[in-house]
């Protein structure tokens, strides 16, 4: 009722203004007809002008009036446009809100389609809405940690593959792999996730964060995972071919069997990462490190902050530990015409002569000791 009431005193100031407005407007003209054209006809002449003059004055006059006239009109229309934007973009916000807050609750739903439903819809929102976008993706990569710890297990089919995530589960997986990352404000968060059997091809993934997930036998051909975070990560059996894992961390990464023909690792870390029986065929692995580390971690008093590369003795009170990074296991992993320029292999385990023949180029220093 208040609502009600503001509104329609509203409509009468509109209405008092406009006919305010009229009346001006009516004596302008009375006044521009009468006394103002006959006082500047006579200023013109020095005397009693003529009709013929006091018309050329009054033409004069009016065309002035309507410059201004039109200048107000332009200005009035440009305003009350802004308004009506405004409060179109208001009415937008609501009902984005509104179909978020929806989609949101949907996603909790006991049916499938509906979760899938509602999956698709988070996608128009972020689509619609650059401001909605990053919150979008956050929920989306917490429903898939979500689904993915509740999938059951075996995960391997009859035939030794493994099942793919649940319809709505990988629909949302889509829905991530294919957004715009230019509106992205934080890397995704996938960590703990169980993504086995997963379809992220061509998916931009750069510096997400997948340390110990699961994506065995996932797909990722040709995805952006550039300094992406893969530690404790089982992405054996996994389809990386033409990926892109520059700078990727993959330390103690199980990549067994793992499909990366012509991927690029160029200074990646692979610090005790499982490489066996890989298959790295024209593999750019320039730069990349696969020696084995020892790392210290000092820790000033009352730092949450780490350091590394510091030489002792240390103040009383620094937390100093160290962290072991085992050798790079390389037995029968394919290397083929893989680029091995600048890469340091003097951790990896199980490398043959022949293996490292076989590659394009490598440096005899950055060798295993045995080689």
């Amino acid at each position: 009722m208040k609502d009600l009431t503001f509104s329609m005193s509203r409509r009468s100031v509109r209405a008092c203004i406009l006919v305010l407005i009229t009346v001006l407007i009516a004596v302008l003209i009375v006044l521009l007809i009468g006394p103002v054209a006959h006082w500047i006809a006579r200023h013109d002449k020095g005397g009693a002008p003529s009709p013929e003059q006091i018309d050329a004055v009054r033409g004069r006059l009016f065309q002035v009036a309507t410059g201004i006239l039109a200048l107000g009109a332009f200005w009035f229309t440009a305003r009350n446009y802004g308004i009506m934007r405004d409060q179109h973009q208001l009415a937008q916000r609501g009902q984005t809100s509104e179909r978020f807050v929806q989609a949101v609750e949907l996603l909790g739903s006991s049916s499938m389609d509906v979760r899938i439903g509602a999956v698709y819809v988070l996608e128009g929102i972020s689509r619609d809405s650059s401001q909605d976008h990053p919150v979008v993706m956050e929920v989306l990569c917490s429903f898939v940690r979500r689904r993915s710890g509740e999938r059951s297990e075996p995960e391997v089919g009859v035939s030794g593959d493994v099942r793919p995530p649940p319809p709505d589960m990988q629909a949302a997986l889509t829905v991530i792999a294919r957004r715009d990352h230019t509106r992205d404000c934080t890397p995704m968060f996938l960590e703990g996730a169980n993504l086995a059997g997963a379809n992220l091809e061509g998916a931009h993934l750069r510096r997400a964060d997948m340390t110990n997930t699961n994506l065995r036998q996932a797909r990722l051909h040709g995805a952006d995972l550039q300094n992406a975070f893969f530690s404790r990560a089982d992405v054996s059996y996994a389809y990386l071919h033409g990926a892109d894992l520059r700078h990727a961390d993959l330390r103690w990464a199980k990549m067994e069997h793992v499909w990366a023909n012509r991927t690029d690792f160029r200074c990646a870390t692979f610090w005790g990462a499982d490489l066996r029986r890989g298959d790295l065929h024209r593999a750019d692995l320039r730069n990349a490190d696969l020696s084995r580390k020892e790392v210290d971690l000092v820790t000033p008093p009352g730092s949450s902050s780490s350091m590394t590369h510091l030489t002792g003795p240390f103040p009383e009170g620094w937390q100093i530990s160290s962290y072991h990074f085992p050798s790079v296991k390389m037995d029968q992993a394919i290397l083929l015409g893989a680029q091995l320029e600048g890469a340091d292999l003097r951790g990896a385990e199980s490398l043959t002569r022949e293996q490292v023949q076989a590659t394009a180029n490598y440096s005899e220093h950055l060798l295993p000791a045995d080689l």
